[in-house]
């Protein structure tokens, strides 16, 4: 007993679960925000702008990966300070040169196309959430990699409620696009603050200098970049197919039940998986025979933190929803109880996934978001066939599921087997 009360006692004050706590601590903060966030504004908008905001978010999200084409995750790896500082500012520039382009291509695509897909009356925003969000990441990486993690959790905080804030402000103010415009606003808030504090650190360096340090990394873009693009299209794809086949009202649905169960294993997910990705990359550089211990404590703690709130969602989300926001969205509970399966296992492969960018295996996992891109469109256009979103939805929590079982065991093996 005395053994296991001084382990317990040694992983309570070492630095990996301190940061663990400061990470779960303000995440859980800033997800209880989004939380009443969520519940107040869907009582304000209707399910079509939630639609709306999901088809924003997933064009967001999936061009975002293009903006910076992951050098960003070069931040936390590279071992010296004035490289990593030379890519950073790199970055900053191309995030800047690509939002140009996308800007040029929005405006002359065709008003037909653009009112097709509903992105018509906000495409002008789009460039602009994807400067401030890809901004926003890049300071991230660079504030993990410098074991910032106190500031992080106050920044996730602040922006929380900064997001919140504006989308209610908006609406009473009756602006149109209240969801967008608020999002997009706090994020470049906080990317004012953010430069303001790296200010003495950003300065253009000689292309002589830059093109080492892309070419080392390249095998982010080449490997890790087609990954998390095909697994931002499978997410991103959702919003469009919804609309398209279902109907705005479902997507915007569908969009609060994924917002609703996901905020509770982002808090877990986020929190583990930015301080394993620092423990992971510091292992891999000076002590490899330590990892195997590190991704099995890693999965079990992470499991045992997303099962509680799973639960309680898979029994209650019809009382939850039914009392929070009324009858309107009461659907939601039903898409709830159906992802609950799938989303258990995808939290724990998150929380490790780093292991894939420190371990150089991105194209074996290229495999996987492949056949998880593949099962989510095939299951939408079965639905369709159908005429069932619901059927739709219950194959892709199925399968995937499968598939993300499948990725926890390669990882662990893989790690078994690291000399």
């Amino acid at each position: 007993m005395l053994i296991n009360k001084n382990i317990f006692n040694k992983i309570i004050k070492s630095d990996f679960f301190q940061n663990i706590l400061k990470m779960f601590s303000a995440t859980a903060i800033a997800q209880f925000l989004q939380v009443l966030g969520s519940l107040l504004l869907a009582r304000l908008y209707v399910p079509e702008q939630f639609g709306l905001f999901s088809i924003f978010m997933s064009i967001i999200m999936f061009l975002v990966l293009l903006s910076t084409l992951r050098y960003e995750s070069a931040l936390i790896i590279e071992k010296h300070n004035n490289t990593t500082r030379a890519l950073l500012n790199s970055l900053f520039t191309y995030i800047l040169v690509f939002n140009t382009f996308v800007l040029i291509v929005l405006i002359f695509l065709p008003k037909s196309l653009l009112e097709h897909y509903k992105i018509y009356g906000f495409y002008y925003l789009i460039p602009i959430g994807i400067i401030t969000y890809s901004y926003y990441n890049t300071l991230i990486s660079y504030l993990i990699r410098n074991k910032k993690f106190g500031l992080i959790a106050k920044i996730k905080i602040t922006i929380t409620f900064l997001i919140i804030f504006f989308q209610v402000l908006f609406y009473y103010l009756q602006i149109k696009y209240g969801l967008i415009l608020g999002f997009t606003l706090a994020y470049l808030l906080v990317d004012i603050y953010l430069f303001i504090i790296q200010k003495g650190k950003l300065k253009i360096y000689s292309t002589y200098r830059i093109k080492p340090i892309l070419k080392k990394y390249f095998y982010l873009i080449k490997f890790g970049l087609p990954t998390q693009l095909v697994d931002t299209l499978t997410n991103a794809a959702m919003p469009f197919l919804i609309a398209l086949w279902f109907g705005l009202e479902t997507a915007g649905i569908y969009f609060f039940a994924y917002k609703i169960i996901n905020l509770p294993l982002q808090l877990i997910g986020v929190s583990v998986g930015k301080v394993f990705y620092q423990k992971a990359s510091f292992l891999f550089n000076y002590n490899k025979k330590q990892m195997y211990r590190l991704i099995i404590n890693t999965i079990i703690f992470t499991g045992t933190l997303v099962l509680i709130p799973l639960i309680i969602l898979y029994f209650y989300s019809d009382k939850i929803i039914m009392i929070a926001v009324g009858e309107k969205w009461i659907k939601a509970s039903e898409y709830i109880s159906i992802l609950v399966f799938m989303l258990f296992f995808r939290t724990i492969s998150s929380a490790i996934s780093p292991l894939a960018d420190v371990l150089k295996k991105l194209h074996v996992i290229l495999i996987f978001s492949v056949l998880l891109f593949n099962t989510s469109i095939l299951s939408m256009y079965i639905g369709k066939l159908n005429n069932s979103f619901i059927y739709a939805l219950k194959i892709i929590s199925i399968v995937n599921a499968i598939i993300y079982i499948s990725i926890i065991i390669y990882y662990i093996r893989i790690v078994k087997h690291t000399k």
